[in-house]
């Protein structure tokens, strides 16, 4: 909240968001983790930590433990075929029990499941 960075394993920071960032500043990333938040509302997915790969590779793990894959330079399409995605009919059925997505194959979203 107030742009603070902590390593504390203490027990009143177990509520925040994890960020890992090779060779970034987490601050970097903000913008980022808002735009994928608000798309991730749309089914109730809260994200509980962000990883970033010196590749460019933007890995989300929800609170409820689904993974969530982006590459960086194409983020803003992959959102726009997320949000499309989550707001169709077909969503409903296909995210029974999912495990993780994947968004970054050209076009297409690969849904793992447990």
């Amino acid at each position: 909240q107030r742009g603070e960075i902590s390593d504390s394993r203490s027990s009143q920071f177990l509520s925040l968001l994890k960020i890992i960032i090779e060779d970034k500043s987490p601050l970097e990333l903000i913008d980022n983790f808002y735009s994928i938040q608000e798309i991730l509302l749309i089914k109730d997915l809260h994200i509980a930590k962000l990883e970033y790969k010196n590749f460019g590779q933007i890995k989300i793990q929800t609170i409820n433990k689904k993974l969530i894959t982006f590459q960086d330079f194409k983020l803003e399409n992959q959102l726009t075929y997320l949000k499309l995605f989550f707001e169709s009919k077909e969503s409903k059925n296909l995210l029974i029990d999912f495990k993780s997505i994947d968004l970054r194959h050209k076009n297409k979203i690969a849904i793992g499941y447990i």
